[in-house]
């Protein structure tokens, strides 16, 4: 898995001023000459197209990718089964190496082949170099552990949310059940000074009249 060619356009022109195989492809100029057509056509296809993009090649196994900056864009011809990610930072990184080095103005009287060297030092980098590739996946699998236990906690949060809830509405359940239990049992005092009370009245009238 390599990146196998890239190209730098400008874009104002679609004019290609460097351009560079990997060192780890051997004569891709001369045995993909289908896959450069490709590449050629693009700029004009996508004119105004900033996303990182990718599309199937003429030839099977090779995916070119392409994404325009606001100095230059860049295509790659790259072997399937290579990481989007590596690819899409082996673009940033070229970009940057090249507006450090002639700046984001791109004239037509200035010579880019010495950037050559730099194209096939960062793709070999880009290609071969797993450890960054792993490091990445490891980065990914690490936050959608931490996006999942987010979750987790949020949902956690809202049942705790439910549980308080509850909480308060047994709260005000059990302190109208005492109010009431307080009412009932004045209640139940009152009646019970009402009928001794009435006892002691119907005796009272019992000897009033047994008297008289």
């Amino acid at each position: 898995m390599a990146i196998l060619f890239t190209q730098i356009v400008r874009p104002s022109d679609n004019r290609i001023i460097v351009s560079a195989e990997c060192p780890l492809s051997r004569y891709f100029e001369s045995t993909h000459t289908k896959v450069l057509d490709d590449m050629s056509s693009i700029p004009g296809k996508f004119p105004n197209e900033t996303q990182f993009c990718s599309t199937q090649s003429a030839e099977e196994g090779i995916i070119i990718y392409f994404k325009q900056f606001k100095s230059i864009t860049i295509l790659s011809a790259v072997e399937v089964g290579l990481s989007k990610t590596s690819i899409s930072l082996f673009f940033e990184r070229l970009k940057d190496l090249f507006e450090k080095t002639y700046g984001q103005d791109v004239p037509s009287d200035l010579s880019y082949i010495r950037f050559e060297d730099v194209i096939k030092e960062e793709s070999k980098k880009y290609s071969k170099d797993r450890g960054m590739e792993e490091t990445l996946e490891t980065l990914k699998e690490t936050k959608e552990v931490c996006i999942q236990n987010y979750t987790n906690v949020l949902q956690r949060g809202h049942k705790i949310e439910q549980l308080e809830m509850l909480g308060h509405k047994l709260q005000n359940i059990s302190e109208k059940f005492r109010k009431k239990s307080r009412k009932m049992h004045v209640e139940a005092v009152v009646m019970q000074y009402v009928f001794y009370a009435s006892i002691l009245i119907i005796l009272f009238l019992v000897l009033y009249f047994f008297i008289r």
